[in-house]
């Protein structure tokens, strides 16, 4: 059952095998809602991946980026190559404009991912709070770059059966409940490689109890 955002199309729901992936708008509790207990009670028991390419994503570059950031984050993004952190952007009063996560994937270069729903909102509040003079740039790699995550305890809990292959890869071996059966599930994270042989991806890792780490 799919949905929309900021024109991306996304699903909101996996209907089970065989049974229609229609909408049954009702006062009742529509059809729809044991089909998403099912996907909570996967991303809390075991594994799940969610597709999240339609957030918005921009890389901030350039020899003054992260005292940029450092202007218009509240968080201290002064981190590591490899680490994430999860920041508020705020306004003169105050209030919030939004919140990202920003990863630092290079001494002159950051990833910043926003909401979808606020691609061109977020991107012009960045451009136009970069201070005058400051060597750095937002570029808008939100169509150009997909994002998938991976949830669940089995990722926390058989940490240990990971192992680190390569440049922000993880790999590792794990079993899933689907419906009553256990499954083995095999997981590799790896950077994809374009025709020239340059790195396309990046993984890492964060929790919302206000902890995040690299991977």
């Amino acid at each position: 059952m799919l949905g929309t955002r900021n024109h991306w199309g996304r699903a909101n729901a996996f209907a089970p095998q065989g049974d229609s992936p229609a909408i049954d708008y009702s006062w009742e509790r529509p059809t729809w809602v044991d089909w998403c207990v099912v996907g909570h009670r996967a991303t809390r028991e075991a594994i799940a991946v969610f597709n999240q390419t339609s957030f918005s994503k921009y890389v901030v570059v350039g020899a003054d980026a992260e005292s940029a950031l450092q202007w218009i984050c509240t968080a201290d993004v002064a981190v590591p190559v490899g680490r994430t952190v999860y920041t508020g952007m705020l306004n003169e009063g105050g209030t919030y404009e939004s919140d990202v996560t920003v990863t630092r994937t290079g001494e002159r270069e950051f990833l910043v991912v926003s909401s979808a729903a606020t691609t061109v909102r977020d991107l012009d509040w960045m451009r136009r709070h970069v201070p005058v003079g400051v060597d750095a740039s937002v570029v808008d790699v939100t169509s150009g770059w997909g994002a998938t995550i991976s949830v669940g305890l089995a990722l926390v809990g058989d940490r240990e059966a990971g192992e680190a292959t390569g440049d922000w890869v993880r790999t590792g071996e794990w079993t899933v409940d689907v419906a009553g059966d256990r499954h083995p599930l095999t997981v590799g994270l790896r950077p994809p490689l374009d025709p020239h042989g340059l790195r396309l991806g990046r993984t890492a890792s964060d929790t919302h109890n206000g902890s995040f780490s690299d991977h």
